[in-house]
């Protein structure tokens, strides 16, 4: 956990156990002491991560964001059927599946979407998108090195 070091949680929202008022689980690490929240990647395509699960998250912890676009290597190709590996995906607008399955097979948004799509589900500036898709990426790394300078 953050108090053993680890520093990111990764696809905040996704694979994770619900929200619970008596066991907020990883969600409630947005909410924790500041020296125990971690930096948190969200998917901003408005399929991993709802509009308003982003705002949420954005408004608990903003200096946390850490915008990804997990894509694969169908984007930018359309819709769909591609590789990613051995098995075969689905891409139908911004979703992406395993075939014959709804399971998520990554996305499909690139990093200007994302920032776009972050400043509309949480009305922030322009700076403040660029610098969770860039500077913030960038200070999560340096903190890892110096941590593990040490």
């Amino acid at each position: 956990g953050v108090r053993r070091g680890a520093s990111m949680i990764t696809h905040m929202f996704n694979a994770m156990t619900a929200f619970h008022h008596r066991d907020p689980g990883l969600i409630g690490l947005l909410g924790a002491e500041h020296k125990d929240r971690p930096f948190y990647g969200l998917i901003c395509d408005g399929l991993h991560a709802h509009p308003a699960s982003v705002k949420l998250a954005s408004c608990a912890h903003p200096e946390g964001v850490i915008l990804v676009t997990d894509a694969m290597c169908a984007m930018g190709l359309g819709d769909g059927s591609h590789s990613l590996g051995e098995m075969n995906v689905i891409v139908n607008g911004i979703k992406a599946t395993l075939e014959g399955t709804d399971t998520l097979a990554g996305a499909v948004v690139s990093m200007d979407e994302c920032v776009k799509n972050y400043r509309r589900f949480t009305e922030c500036t322009a700076a403040e998108a660029i610098y969770a898709a860039s500077t913030r990426p960038a200070q999560l790394l340096l903190a890892n090195c110096v941590h593990n300078d040490d």
